[in-house]
């Protein structure tokens, strides 16, 4: 005996990929340039390019400020105002997200508006600079949790991006040490040192970014050796303009003296920012002694899981 059996086709099926195709129409495909020649103190020069979608699928673009020759000392000295943003240095301009969302066959404008501050120099006449600025684009689904938050889980292994406010005894990019690792990646920011005595003070770091995304992520584990009422840990986010608060926290010291450790573990924050989409923000982080130098609180800060 056998089985009788029968097969039938469905022909000519086809599954077909997308593509991301980024252009810069003011010259070509893919290339752009502008010129800023014989500038002194105060002078600036503004230039748009359009970027276009010339691909199937939405994405997700950001711009890289990078030295490309000359004199570092005049690239250093640069500051750059990106689409009306407040002056920012040229040098910082690193993986800053312009949009989270630019539809398949759209294009829209970016202006750059660099300028040679007033501060300037005699040291800088005569000089020259060339500057490439790079454009990267994802597909939309594999955005960052925190665009224009930069180098948010600090895997530069510096503060690239950020601005130490106070260092009362230390604040470094670290990886994994004897009491914690990584919440993502191989490196964390630490505000503290994790041994005594500590110095009365904050470690405190901040950075100043435009909100295009409805949520901002991060996370942080404190560890103390110190007893309730004594040192903190604390962040705030609040606008730029105006200096409203969005979202705040604090928290004392909750440990029971020397040789006895005790840990928040990673703690993951989602602050709700969907109110303030286009504004600037401003970040701040900080931990340190309040009351004595007997025993030490420190934090990590890293992007999460």
């Amino acid at each position: 005996m056998i089985w009788f059996t029968s097969q039938a086709e469905n022909a000519n099926n086809v599954f077909t990929t997308g593509t991301l195709i980024i252009g810069a129409a003011n010259a070509g495909a893919n290339t752009g340039t502008m010129t800023f020649a014989n500038a002194k103190p105060g002078d600036h020069y503004t230039y748009t390019i359009n970027v276009k979608n010339l691909g199937s699928l939405p994405f997700w673009y950001m711009v890289t400020a990078q030295e490309a020759g000359g004199d570092s000392d005049l690239y250093d000295a640069l500051k750059v105002s990106i689409n009306g943003g407040a002056d920012q240095p040229l040098s910082s301009v690193v993986g800053l997200v312009l949009n989270l969302n630019l539809a398949a066959g759209t294009g829209e404008n970016v202006t750059f508006d660099i300028k040679l501050p007033r501060s300037a120099g005699n040291a800088l006449q005569g000089k020259s600079c060339t500057i490439d600025f790079v454009f990267n684009a994802g597909q939309v689904n594999n955005a960052p949790a925190n665009p224009n938050l930069v180098n948010a889980g600090f895997e530069l292994g510096n503060l690239t991006g950020w601005t130490t406010l106070a260092a009362a005894d230390s604040v470094a990019v670290v990886g994994a040490d004897t009491f914690t690792s990584p919440q993502r990646g191989s490196k964390m920011l630490r505000l503290g040192d994790n041994v005594g005595p500590q110095p009365i003070g904050d470690n405190k770091v901040s950075q100043t970014f435009t909100v295009l995304a409805p949520t901002l992520t991060f996370a942080y584990n404190i560890f103390t050796y110190d007893y309730e009422g004594y040192d903190n840990f604390e962040y705030q986010v609040k606008v730029v303009a105006g200096g409203t608060v969005i979202a705040s926290y604090h928290t004392e010291a909750f440990g029971h003296g020397e040789g006895s450790v005790s840990s928040t573990g990673w703690q993951t924050i989602n602050l709700n920012l969907s109110g303030h989409l286009g504004q600037e923000v401003q970040i701040i982080i900080s931990a340190g002694g309040t009351e004595d130098n007997a025993y030490p609180t420190w934090a990590y800060v890293d992007a999460p899981q």
